[in-house]
Formats: structure tokens, sequence, C-alpha cells
């Protein structure tokens, strides 16, 4: 039925460029726009297109449902990218079609929906982009863990825990003195951690299936939840003199990274969208992957993280979360090395004791973290207060 649909989609599109249509970035002398058929309705047909047919092929794919959800997230950053880079070179070369795109934005959804057929327009309706996205990752997550088990008053603390980390991490740690709030993810994860590590002290049960599944759930939110970073304009990349190739620019001056610039429009390295795709990736590797989780995430986005951080705007923590992603990646490989057990303890069995070890190595990379972190985010806090 997707193929279907997504044929139609592209055959109609293509009937109505005619002889405009073309794979090429630059468009033709004779450059008209077209506003006519589908593309009254949306803006890159050819784009919905093909996300709709990644998005059929992906259920011959033997992986779990959110798996497979999470690879179609990915692929719906991956064709929004490329209508934001095709929407910038059309822009570039064509003066008609920087005027339509000032009209009709080069964002969100209006990356794909023109101005007179929009859905749904977050500022119109009052809602943050980045909070819409944030709250829809919260749930998504929320759903994965309660599905798989997990008690809907440790979510919820868990959620509550995530969010008042992400403050205070922020708080603690941010050279900006122009934003009263603000979120950091390593705070929302250290918070979370400390909910489920209390959890499994008060019960003494330590369980590596509750900490696959509580990983899991993050990551889902995590990758949900950075498309509203990507639309924010926070966490973004470094700031360019010039448009290049599959950059991000931002013509709101309402963008967070705007505003810390003081500017109008910025364009930036797209590191953030790198991330967000590459999250959803290793969401969708642990969701399969179930009882593997949390070595997979900590190595996966320890090693993503690190890469993208020398790419990402410049802030007061660059080297603190650099170091805390380069832990994340040193306790997913401890996770990953099998912890052999002495299974000559009454009550206890080989896996039994190598999974406890596991377990409390988990806990240790956790709060040592959290330490390093804390002094860290304390000592630069108070370097800034001196200057």
């Amino acid at each position: 039925c997707l193929l279907v649909t997504a044929t139609v989609i592209r055959s109609w599109a293509v009937l109505c460029l005619r002889e405009k249509f073309g794979y090429s970035f630059i468009p033709r002398r004779n450059f008209q726009l077209v506003a006519h058929g589908i593309y009254r309705h949306h803006r890159n047909p050819l784009l919905l297109g093909y996300w709709l047919e990644l998005s059929a092929f992906q259920w011959t794919v033997p992986v779990p449902i959110a798996a497979r959800a999470m690879l179609i997230v990915c692929y719906g950053i991956l064709c929004g990218w490329h209508a934001h880079a095709d929407n910038n070179h059309l822009a570039l070369a064509s003066s008609a079609y920087a005027d339509y795109m000032k009209r009709a934005g080069n964002a969100g959804l209006n990356l794909f929906f023109p101005e007179t057929a929009r859905l749904f327009d977050t500022d119109r309706a009052g809602f943050d982009r980045f909070a819409v996205y944030v709250f829809a990752g919260c749930v998504a997550g929320l759903l994965f863990a309660m599905a798989h088990g997990l008690l809907p008053a440790l979510c919820a603390a868990g959620i509550l825990a995530g969010l008042a980390g992400a403050t205070g991490f922020w708080r603690l740690t941010t050279s900006q003195r122009q934003f009263s709030i603000g979120f950091s993810f390593f705070g929302a994860f250290g918070g979370t951690s400390a909910v489920v590590v209390a959890y499994m002290l008060y019960t003494g049960a330590f369980s590596m299936t509750l900490l696959n599944v509580s990983v899991a759930a993050v990551t889902i939110g995590h990758g949900i939840g950075r498309i509203g970073c990507l639309a924010h304009g926070c966490c973004s990349g470094t700031r360019r003199e010039s448009y290049a190739p599959y950059c991000v620019t931002y013509r709101d001056p309402g963008q967070k990274v705007n505003l810390i610039f003081g500017v109008r429009e910025s364009v930036t390295t797209p590191s953030v969208v790198v991330e967000a795709m590459g999250i959803c990736l290793i969401s969708s590797a642990c969701i399969t992957w179930l009882d593997h989780a949390a070595a997979i995430w900590c190595i996966g986005y320890g090693t993503l993280r690190c890469i993208v951080q020398s790419t990402r705007m410049k802030a007061g923590s660059d080297g603190l979360l650099s170091s805390i992603a380069m832990g994340l990646l040193a306790a997913g490989i401890v996770l990953a090395v099998k912890v052999p057990g002495d299974g000559g303890h009454a009550g206890n069995t080989g896996q039994d004791v190598g999974v406890s070890l596991q377990a409390s190595y988990l806990v240790v990379a956790v709060a040592v973290s959290l330490i390093v972190a804390a002094s860290m985010g304390l000592r630069m806090r108070s370097g800034a207060a001196a200057t």
C-alpha cells in the first residue's frame, strides 16, 4: 500500500513538472514556480514519495516495530535535510524562489507544506517547537518502557528527574547569560539514571533487564527530541560566513543560534542533523538487541558525541561534555565485556553474578560521571563569576 501510494505521488509530481523535472540542484534558465497539481498541497512530493518507499521497505526487515519506527524517523530527518538543502540551492539560483521561500519558510513542516496548505503551525498554535518534539519523545519513550514491564510510577519519576537534571545541569555548566532556562541531555540522563539506580538499591535487585529497557526508552525520547533542537536552533553546528552544500540555514531571528549571536540569519554545519540521525540508528539497534542496549548505547552515543562535539557551536562546557562522552564510551566497553561469574556461591549462578557485577560497574560509571560533571561545572561557574 505504501509503495503504491509513493509511486502515485512521485508520478503525479513528475507529470506536474513535465520538462522542468530534473535531478540537478541548479534550476534551468526558464525556471518557473510550479504551484498546481500536487504542488498546491506539498512542496517536495518527490521526497515524500521517496520517504514512503523507504518506510515501506522497513516492513520487510525482521526487527521490532519500535525499531522500524525509529528508522522511519531517521529517514524522515534525512529527507527533511535534503529538502532544506534543495530549497536553499533553488533560492540562491532564483530570486523568484527566494521570495517564495521567505513567504513559505524553510524549517519544520514548512519544508514540505506550502503556505497555502499548512497543516500545523506551532508558532500560531502558541507552542514552542522544541517543547512539541520533547513532549512527543517523552511520550514515545514512556509507552515503550511501560510496554516492556516498567512500572508507570518509576517511568513518571524518571521523566521528572530527567527534566530536573536537564535544567540543573544546564544552569551548572552554561556560560550564557541571556537565557533564563535551558536543557542538557547529559543532565536528563543523569537524573533518570539516579532514579533507576535508587529504585534498584531500594528493591535490592540489580537487573540488567531494567537498565537495558530504561536505556532503550531514553534513546527513543532523545532521538525524537533532538529534532526539536534542530527546529529550535540550539545545539547547532559551527557558524559559517557563507552557505555551503547541506549546511543548515536558520532564517528566523527568534531561533536560539540567532539570538545568541545577535543576528537575523545564521548558516551552520549540519552537526545536529547528523547527531539526530545517529541517535535514531542507535535507538533502533538498542531496541533490536534489547539485552545489550546499555552497552550499545554507551559505545554508540559516546563515539557519536565525541565526533559531533568538535563540530558543534562552541560553548563553555565543550571539554566537560567531551569528557562525559568518553566516559560513556569506556562504560560501554566495560558493559560489552562478559564478566565471568563465580558459580560456587549458594543461590547464585555464574550468570547472576556477572549481571550483578556489570550493573555495579554501570552504577559506578554513572556516579563518577555525575561527580566529575558537578565538580567541573562548579569550577567553570566560579571562573565565570570571577571574570
